[in-house]
């Protein structure tokens, strides 16, 4: 089921919201402007608000029973697959695991607190963490070897190489096809995933950005209530208060990559200055 959240101060000024209430459910936080006056902007005011009303949200969205509860921000646009990519995903890696080839319940499933839809793409680049080095290491394994073959044979038409050469040249293959996804970027490199459904991977979430979350429903009251608890500051935005929750419940936080949605607001109350176009060329 679909629903609006409207969180406006002056539901009556937000014509779109207004309009699109005709077709879509819609949830007012709201009812009539509110007493204070014209909208404030101050930056510790906003922050607190976005909490605030994000809290809201999350937790009258949720009390409509549904497994799963998706938040997607006013500015985010979700990808025409979206609904593809994250039925695979519920199916393959979070209800259910692959164990020796076959799917089998996911016994930790009411573990599962947020899956979050968006990263931003200038901070998917490679670190020097275990599972990235691992997976350049596949990746220089799997590539480095058929280069390396393919440069020996033709070599081998002229001159006969020496088995210390060809290790070395298979050494260098291998180097090189490992350093090469480096020097493009991973984010550029992830777009191969978009190929199929089956090739989008999970990864543990940072702690920032929800432009677009999904929920394990089972687990939302809990996340509710601590934000309840806590002051949204610019210190300790809504994003970062919903990561320390669920590391500090030992719950499990996950990212979709590559990107499910898309974040178009290039202006933000949270921030004076609009943000870089460069940030949309993927759009």
């Amino acid at each position: 089921m679909m629903v609006i959240c409207d969180v406006d101060q002056h539901p009556e000024t937000h014509k779109e919201a207004e309009f699109i209430s005709q077709f879509i459910p819609t949830i007012i936080k709201y009812e009539f402007s509110r007493e204070e006056g014209p909208r404030k902007t101050m930056a510790e005011v906003a922050y607190k608000n976005e909490k605030n009303d994000y809290t809201f949200c999350l937790d009258a969205v949720s009390r409509m029973n549904a497994s799963y509860t998706i938040i997607l921000q006013d500015d985010a646009l979700v990808r025409w697959d979206f609904f593809d990519i994250l039925d695979h995903i519920l199916k393959t890696r979070i209800e259910n695991t692959y164990e020796k080839g076959e799917l089998v319940k996911n016994e930790r499933l009411d573990e599962v607190a947020a899956v979050k839809l968006f990263m931003p793409e200038k901070w998917q680049g490679y670190s020097w963490s275990q599972k990235t080095v691992l997976t350049l290491f596949a990746i220089g394994c799997t590539w480095g070897p058929p280069l390396a073959a393919i440069y020996i044979y033709l070599i081998n038409q002229h001159v006969n190489t020496s088995y210390l050469a060809r290790l070395l040249v298979f050494l260098l293959s291998v180097f090189y096809v490992m350093l090469l996804p480096v020097l493009i970027g991973q984010h550029y490199v992830l777009e191969l995933r978009r190929i199929s459904v089956q090739l989008y991977n999970m990864y543990h979430a940072p702690g920032c950005c929800i432009p677009g979350t999904l929920y394990n429903t089972k687990n939302v009251g809990k996340i509710v209530s601590y934000l309840q608890s806590v002051e949204g500051t610019r210190e300790y935005p809504v994003d970062i208060a919903i990561s320390d929750y669920i590391r500090k419940s030992d719950m499990i936080h996950y990212l979709i990559i590559p990107n499910v949605v898309y974040h178009i607001g290039m202006f933000s109350t949270l921030h004076r200055e609009p943000k870089d176009p460069e940030h949309f060329q993927d759009v």
